[in-house]
């Protein structure tokens, strides 16, 4: 849902891949290594793109991006802007708020996602807008 709020509210689209490798490895950049629970319970097509944990481009990652991508596909996931990189450069510290609801929502283990009823409970979403009627 957050990837979608935020395609949503910059316009652009935030894992821009067809890819399952390298969209994979655009998750681990922007929420950090995938849980070993959920690599060990996906389909052996899956389980082939992980390996050992290490660090490529500074980033703790799970993916061997090396060996399951092309050159093409290494090179976007190095221009990938992270969400705060993306919101805090299209726009001013006004939109803290969203990238606060953003970064409390993005996780990639579902253990640790804050449920719906706490999404809407977010600070974010009870801002007041000049001029609207509430």
């Amino acid at each position: 849902m957050a990837c979608i709020l935020i395609e949503m509210y910059t316009g652009e689209l935030f894992f821009e891949t067809r890819d399952d490798a390298e969209h994979l490895a655009m998750i681990e950049k922007e929420c950090g290594p995938l849980p070993s629970y959920m690599i060990d319970g996906s389909s052996h097509e899956t389980k082939r793109y992980f390996g050992p944990q290490h660090k490529f481009s500074g980033f703790e990652m799970k993916v061997n991006l090396q060996k399951h991508c092309r050159s093409s596909s290494v090179n976007q996931w190095k221009k990938m802007r992270l969400a705060r990189e993306l919101i805090q450069h299209e726009f001013n510290s006004f939109h803290s708020g969203f990238l606060s609801l953003i970064e409390f929502m993005m996780k990639a283990d579902p253990s640790k996602r804050p449920s719906a009823r706490s999404c809407l409970d977010h600070n974010f979403l009870k801002l007041e807008i000049p001029g609207t009627d509430q």
